[in-house]
């Protein structure tokens, strides 16, 4: 079949980022504008298709020179919007934000940045708009099938030849793609969007468009009603569509859309143009420049700004007109005329000098460069307790406090870590000193199992507990534990594997799994208290952000808002933990510290004070923060107060 220049296409392609930048752009009317992606996988597919069986057809195909014209294609504008970031970070985040910023870059160059993301996806993902290189995960799901399409086709060519067969084995691995990503959708749907093989039916589908394509050809009125009601149905998607996840069975309307398109071989005003033919020849670099300047724009809290908005997008197209003038298609055609050895080996070397630099970028985030007030957010106390390595982990036998016998055992996580010092000052000058044992992630009770077979350690810490306790007799028990990351955040959901469970129960957090988790809590704390007191402490409350480096982004953008949460947004996330502890105290006579006094007032719980972190992160307090404990822990601990207190 014909190769020319396809004006439609090109045309589609202009649909495609349009629609992709007006819902970055929070553009009314675009809230599914991000189905633009789908749009240019299926026309990806459709060319990757049409190359390798015109190559294979005639018997002269080259995976090296498909690969090196691949890399032509796409790496050089990547390189070029990689090294901007890495240039505008350096000015424009602090530290974390930038090792993030180089972490993020370094899987771009890869064609890794989809893994990546789905990696960070979750209850500890940072916002989407701090992710300055975010949408490099499509061109990742493009390249890994661009490494895997040319050996199918391959392998399938060798099999069968014909048009008709090969659409049919297309056809059923679009099934079978398809309804992984629509199982995903409902039951992880981070996977769903990011995850190659939940997309891979979009990319497919233009591979069948291209054979179906190969076997007929539409009357010219058919294929305009085609070309019509294709582009009406991927504009309609991209204004009217709500899904709860993506793509999932959603995303057929879209790719359905598209395949419509090519199929009617026509065009309209709405393809073919000035304007069109301008917007398909640079959509990728458009593609590339424009989310950058949009998460800049959040970086910088300017994003609520209609005019900033619209000014980031003329940057956009400006950039975007640049980079396809002066870089992209010249060096592209220069590159034709090399060698595929010079081509790939020129795209290596960019690898490792652009990534190398993300790398260290990565490693190091050059604090140094940082102005004096943003440093003193960033260092004016320590983050984390300062015998941490020292103390944290299975291994470690902790004293807190003077030498003598032990007057105190202090178990639970990384969260009982942050205490430790506040507890051991409330404590004033009384005998004796506090035991310390925990490990990151770990509820340091005995009788659980733990669904990962690499934390182990956190088992045996739990199980050694009453060992540990009963060469102290009578000796005071604290428990401090991140207990709402351990049940879900008080919500069921039998989706997700649970951390901890009870030997013999449920694994996930299904209802019948918080009714087993809820009796072996109440029955270990109350065998425990049986023979000792036993304190628990109440949750500490979680920020949604990184508040250290939220506070310092803030004073490097010249800005200040305090950070914190509702009372509200506190009981909820903290419900069933709540609920468990109160049934504690009333039923074993455990007995509670609730710290929320000293964090938190009638309407929020503070995570900043006067511009300086109260936490390290999002959940652990730090230095500064677990001060304003050491007078709650007083309360019960210090001198002359009776514990009953």
């Amino acid at each position: 079949m014909s190769t020319a220049f396809r004006t439609d296409i090109n045309g589609l392609r202009a649909w495609a980022v349009l629609l992709v930048v007006l819902f970055h752009f929070a553009v009314p009317g675009f809230g599914a504008g991000f189905a633009g992606v789908d749009v240019f996988f299926v026309i990806s597919g459709y060319l990757m298709a049409q190359i390798l069986h015109r190559g294979l057809s005639h018997g002269n195909l080259s995976l090296v020179t498909f690969y090196a014209s691949r890399v032509r294609r796409i790496y050089p504008a990547l390189v070029l919007v990689s090294v901007a970031c890495l240039v505008a970070g350096w000015f424009l985040l602090v530290p974390e934000h930038y090792m993030a910023l180089g972490r993020h870059v370094r899987e771009s160059l890869l064609f890794n940045s989809n893994h990546r993301y789905l990696s960070e996806a979750g209850y500890f993902d940072t916002a989407a708009e701090s992710k300055w290189m975010l949408h490099t995960w499509s061109l990742s799901v493009e390249w890994q099938f661009y490494m895997l399409y040319p050996l199918l086709m391959w392998g399938l060519f060798r099999w069968v030849r014909s048009h008709l067969a090969l659409l049919a084995i297309t056809v059923v691995l679009i099934a079978a793609s398809l309804g992984w990503s629509e199982w995903l959708a409902q039951h992880r749907p981070d996977e769903a969007f990011y995850g190659f093989f939940a997309r891979a039916w979009e990319l497919l589908a233009g591979g069948a468009v291209f054979h179906l394509c190969a076997l007929t050809t539409l009357p010219r009125r058919l294929g305009q009603g085609f070309h019509w009601a294709g582009l009406g149905i991927i504009v309609l998607t991209a204004c009217v569509v709500t899904p709860a996840a993506w793509p999932g069975l959603w995303a057929l309307l879209p790719v359905l859309g598209a395949a419509l398109v090519i199929i009617g071989r026509s065009e309209s005003p709405l393809t073919k143009g000035r304007l069109w033919d301008w917007l398909g020849e640079r959509s990728y670099s458009i593609y590339l420049w424009h989310w950058p300047l949009a998460a800049m724009l959040h970086t910088l809290g300017l994003f609520q700004s209609a005019s900033w908005r619209l000014a980031a997008l003329a940057l956009a197209l400006l950039l975007a007109e640049l980079a396809y003038r002066f870089m992209e298609r010249p060096l592209r055609e220069r590159l034709g005329r090399r060698s595929n050895r010079f081509t790939l080996g020129g795209a290596l070397l960019l690898l490792l000098v652009v990534g190398g630099s993300a790398q260290a970028v990565r490693q190091l985030g050059f604090p140094e460069r940082m102005p004096e007030h943003v440093k003193a957010i960033l260092y004016a106390y320590p983050d984390h307790n300062p015998r941490r390595e020292e103390c944290l982990g299975v291994e470690f036998d902790c004293h807190y406090g003077p030498d003598g016998p032990v007057a105190m055992v202090l178990a639970g996580d990384s969260h009982a870590d942050t205490v430790a010092n506040p507890l051991m000052a409330a404590r004033g000058g009384q005998t004796g000193n506090i035991l310390f044992q925990g490990n990151s992630a770990c509820l340091t009770l005995p009788g659980l199992a733990h669904t990962d077979k690499d934390r182990q350690d956190c088992v045996d810490l739990g199980n050694e507990l009453p060992d540990v306790l009963a060469t102290l007799p009578g000796v005071p028990l604290v428990l401090v534990n991140r207990l709402s990351e351990y049940t879900n955040g008080s919500q069921i959901d039998a989706d997700r594997k649970a951390y901890f469970y009870i030997p013999g129960g449920d694994r996930y957090f299904t209802a019948a799994w918080f009714e087993q988790f809820r009796h072996w809590y109440l029955e270990t704390l109350c065998g425990l208290a049986a023979e000792r007191e036993v304190w628990i402490m109440r949750p500490i409350p979680e920020m949604d952000v990184d508040v250290t480096s939220t506070l310092a982004q803030q004073a490097l953008m010249g800005q200040s808002q305090p950070v914190y949460i509702s009372r509200a947004r506190y009981a909820e996330r903290h419900a069933y933990a709540l609920s468990l502890q109160d049934q504690a105290v009333e039923q074993c006579g455990v007995r509670l510290i609730d710290i929320t006094s000293a964090l938190c007032d009638d309407q929020r719980c503070y995570g900043s004070d006067n511009g300086l972190p109260l936490y390290r992160d999002e959940d652990h307090l730090n230095e500064f923060g677990n001060q304003r404990l050491t007078p709650v822990f007083e309360r019960y601990f210090g001198v002359g107060r009776p514990a009953a207190d």
